[in-house]
């Protein structure tokens, strides 16, 4: 099942409120060189459907589906040509539990030809709340994950969308992967 009729070079997913809209938002000024919008502003509408984004410094599309879509996440995979961005809210054991169950749950049905490298957002890095690394990686049974990962690079990036703080390093991730496989169909 294929959900989206234009390739894209990433595909961004996550639960409800994990903060993707945000991070796209700042990986978009980002690649335009702006400098990013206030935290004070208003909280962005959570996506309902997809966003597409398209960085031209460097040149990458990514696709954000909102974490309503949950149940369509496979369906978009299809057309995911470099990578697969998950996005976790980190200031809630049950919002990581959740997002654990999500992840495995999508990872399984991929293709096995095909699997895509992985970068785990680890997002709300800011908040208060935000529970203590340790404890993250043993919700999302981190540990584990790279065993059984059967040959899928994962790799892991702590951030703050609504900060900023580590956007960059998503971004070098996404620059990363784009050098690696440079002759991925565009």
């Amino acid at each position: 099942m294929h959900m989206s009729r234009h390739s894209h070079d990433f595909l961004i997913v996550g639960p409800v409120g994990a903060g993707k809209t945000t991070l796209v938002r700042r990986l978009h000024a980002l690649g335009a060189r702006q400098r990013a919008t206030s935290t004070t502003a208003a909280p962005p509408q959570p996506t309902v459907g997809t966003e597409l984004l398209t960085l031209s410094r460097p040149s990458l599309t990514l696709l954000e589906v909102g974490g309503a879509m949950e149940p369509l996440w496979e369906g978009f995979l299809g057309h995911c040509r470099r990578g697969l961005l998950f996005v976790v809210d980190t200031s809630s054991a049950c919002a990581v539990g959740a997002a654990s169950v999500a992840l495995l749950r999508l990872l399984s049905s991929e293709d096995p030809s095909n699997k895509r490298p992985l970068l785990l957002v680890l997002n709300q890095r800011d908040r208060l709340d935000a529970l203590p690394e340790g404890i993250v990686r043993h919700l999302l049974r981190l540990d584990g994950m790279q065993e059984t990962s059967r040959g899928r690079r994962i790799s892991i990036h702590w951030t703050s969308g609504r900060s900023g703080d580590g956007v960059d390093g998503v971004l070098r991730w996404c620059v990363e992967e784009l050098q690696r496989n440079p002759q991925a169909s565009r």
